[in-house]
C-alpha cells in the first residue's frame, strides 16, 4: 500500500549497545572465553534507587569468602565503605574498587555535568574490563554492583555521540542496562525487587527490561517492607503458564523457592545492621542464594566444556576446516556466543 524507502543508515537499537563496544573495545576471544570460564561474574541490577542494592551486595560479599567487589559509578556517599564496615575488609582492600566517584548525590549524568568530570561509557567499560582481568584467579567470584535502577542514567560525557545517547546539554548518555550489555556474555544478574507497595510491578518492569536486552536473569532477592507479600506474588508469576525465558532462552526461576528470595524488614534508622546481617534467616538466605549461583554457574561451565568435546565431532563450521571448539564460536555481528547458556 505505501511505497516507503526506509534508511538504516543511522539505524540503531539500542539492545545492539554490545555489537557497538565491540567495535571499540575488542577483548581477544582468548581472554573472553577465559573469563566467562573462570571468573563467575554477577552484576547486581536494582529495580530502583533505594531498595536495598548495597544491603544485599554486602549479605552476598560476606557469604562468598573472598570475593571482588567493583561499583563502576558512585554518586554521594560511599557503598565501598559501607562493604568495608558491615563484611569486615580492611580499608582500602584491593578487593573492594571504586571506579569513578562525584560528590553530588544525584544520578550521574547530571553530577557528571555539574562536577564538569565527564566520563564516557567507552571510559567506564574499559576501566570495568580491566577491573575483571585484575580480579580473575582460580576461583574468584566478582559482584559488580549498577547504581539507581536498571532503566537509570549512566554518566555523561561530550564523548557520547551515539544515536542511542540521549542528550543533555550535548552530553550524551545512556542507561545503565544498555551500558553493562557487553557483561552480558560473561555474567548473570541478581535482581534486587521492592518489597514496598507498587513493588511487584516495579520489580517484574525491570526483569522484563533485563530480559529483552539478553540478560541471563539468575535471581530475584528482595527486603520486605511494610507488612507487603510481594514475594508470593512474584513466585507465583513466575511459575504461572507464561513460562519466563533468559535473554539465551533457557528457562527461569524453576525452583522459585530458592532462585526468588525475601530478607526481613530493615531495623528503623539509626540502629545497626550488624545483628541484621548475623540473625539466622538473613545468614542462611544469603548462603543458600550464593550456593545457588555458585551450582548454577558450575553447570553452566561444565555443560560448555561438554559442548567442546561433541562440537568437534559432529559440528562443521562454514567456511572454517580446521578444528574449532563450539565455546569459542560467534554470532554474525563478530560476539562471542555462549552456547552453554541457551541449554
Amino acid at each position: 500500500l505505501f511505497n516507503v524507502e526506509v534508511s538504516t543508515k543511522h539505524h540503531y537499537h539500542p539492545w545492539h549497545f554490545s555489537t557497538f563496544w565491540s567495535t571499540m573495545h575488542p577483548l581477544p576471544l582468548k581472554q573472553l572465553r577465559d573469563l566467562a570460564l573462570h571468573l563467575r561474574t554477577h552484576v547486581i541490577f536494582g529495580c530502583n534507587t533505594d531498595v536495598g542494592k548495597t544491603i544485599c551486595s554486602t549479605g552476598l560479599v560476606r557469604a562468598s569468602r573472598g570475593s571482588h567487589y567493583i561499583k563502576p559509578l558512585q554518586c554521594g556517599g560511599s557503598d565501598q565503605n559501607f562493604i568495608e564496615r558491615h563484611a569486615d575488609f580492611p580499608k582500602d582492600d584491593p578487593k573492594l574498587r571504586t571506579l569513578f566517584r562525584w560528590n553530588t548525590p544525584a544520578s550521574p549524568h547530571i553530577a557528571s555535568i555539574l562536577e564538569e568530570k565527564p566520563k564516557s561509557d567507552e571510559e567506564v567499560l574499559s576501566a570495568v574490563q580491566a577491573a575483571l582481568l585484575d580480579s580473575r584467579t582460580a576461583t574468584s567470584t566478582v559482584w559488580l554492583e549498577t547504581a539507581g535502577g536498571v532503566l537509570s542514567p549512566s554518566s555523561a560525557s561530550p564523548k557520547n555521540v551515539m544515536p542511542c545517547h540521549a542528550l543533555t546539554n550535548s552530553w550524551g548518555w545512556t542507561v545503565q542496562a544498555d551500558l553493562y550489555q557487553p557483561l552480558i556474555e560473561i555474567s548473570s544478574v541478581v535482581l534486587v525487587g521492592d518489597g514496598k507497595l507498587g513493588g511487584i510491578s516495579a520489580t517484574l518492569s525491570s526483569l522484563e527490561s533485563l530480559l529483552l536486552r539478553g540478560y541471563h536473569v539468575d535471581c530475584i532477592i528482595l527486603i520486605e517492607k511494610e507488612g507487603y507479600d510481594n514475594i508470593s506474588a512474584l513466585r507465583e508469576y513466575a511459575k504461572s503458564k507464561f513460562k519466563l525465558r533468559s535473554g539465551v532462552g533457557s528457562a527461569l526461576f524453576e525452583d522459585g523457592i530458592t532462585s526468588i528470595v525475601s530478607l526481613p524488614e530493615l531495623p528503623p534508622e539509626p540502629e545497626p545492621l550488624e545483628q541484621w546481617y548475623d540473625s539466622l534467616r538473613v545468614s542462611d538466605t544469603f548462603d543458600s542464594l550464593n550456593k545457588y549461583l555458585l551450582d548454577t554457574w558450575e553447570r553452566r561451565i561444565d555443560r560448555r566444556n561438554s559442548l567442546d568435546t561433541q562440537s568437534n565431532r559432529v559440528n562443521w563450521w562454514p567456511g572454517n576446516e580446521v578444528e574449532t571448539s563450539c565455546s569459542q564460536s560467534s554470532d554474525r555481528n563478530g560476539q562471542f556466543v555462549d552456547p552453554s547458556l541457551s541449554l
